[in-house]
């Protein structure tokens, strides 16, 4: 993909779908974790990559918090 990557706009849009993409990778790994320690270290980690995602779409621009819940 690193050939539709053109402008600051395009670099910043395929850094925030990885981050939303990370985001939700971790949403759905915490409740598998049977150990307490690492289920927080996860969703700590998946508050970082949400931070990181609304960031992103701030500097394109757009709502940093478009919806209550990703998926």
């Amino acid at each position: 993909p690193t050939e539709s990557l053109k402008t600051q706009a395009d670099v910043l849009e395929f850094a925030a779908g990885l981050e939303k993409g990370a985001a939700s990778a971790y949403l759905g790994a915490v409740p598998q974790f049977h150990n307490k320690d690492l289920a927080k270290a996860a969703a700590s980690i998946m508050g970082d990559e949400t931070m990181h995602w609304a960031v992103l779409l701030n500097a394109l621009g757009k709502d940093p918090v478009p919806a209550a819940f990703i998926a």
